[in-house]
């Protein structure tokens, strides 16, 4: 899957992934994902400021390591 990819990888293993998903997930998929992207947003649940903040925290984050 495309996640284990990037993770796996040493030179993109560290980019923050976002997953914004129109699909309404189960409690199953949602643990899933949460542990392994840095953050879940599902249609519906967001702004377009909360994604654009997301964002920002995050490269503002993986920036200060």
């Amino acid at each position: 899957d495309v996640i284990s990819t990037i993770r796996s990888n040493p030179v993109t293993g560290n980019i923050p992934i976002v997953v914004c998903t129109g699909k309404e997930l189960s409690p199953d998929d949602r643990l899933l994902l949460d542990d392994k992207v840095d953050s879940v947003m599902e249609k519906g649940d967001f702004s377009k400021k909360d994604l654009l903040d997301t964002v920002h925290r995050l490269v503002s984050d993986d920036m200060s390591k």
